[in-house]
């Protein structure tokens, strides 16, 4: 019974592994991308006030890796969010969440442009 399960953990395993290789490749077709927007996660072991700013500027070389590995062509057509601030006392990290740019988010910029003023 023991090498049955064993098999279909397996096989399972091998079908994930596939799943992920070709969601991998799709994505990388659409590579380098026009434009971007990047959100900094930082998860930090404390709660203490920390500055938004410094730590904005402070991704600026992971935008410039992923810039250098062919992610998009130009930071300048990237727009950086505002950073968000969690804790994770086991687990401290920075997690980087790029989004690609569609004509939705034009649109929408477009109008908010025409609203306040700015020339689209």
């Amino acid at each position: 019974m023991a090498k049955k399960e064993a098999r279909l953990q397996a096989a399972e395993e091998a079908q994930v592994a596939l799943h992920k290789s070709r969601a991998r490749e799709a994505w990388l077709t659409r590579l380098p991308m026009e434009r971007a927007s990047i959100q900094a996660v930082f998860y930090f072991q404390s709660r203490r006030r920390r500055d938004l700013c410094n730590l904005n500027s402070s991704i600026k070389c992971h935008i410039d890796g992923m810039r250098e590995a062919g992610l998009f062509h130009d930071d300048q057509f990237v727009v950086l969010m505002p950073p968000r601030l969690m804790d994770s006392s086991s687990n401290p990290r920075l997690e980087l969440r790029v989004t690609e740019w569609d004509a939705r988010i034009e649109a929408v910029l477009d109008s908010i442009g025409q609203i306040f003023g700015r020339p689209s």
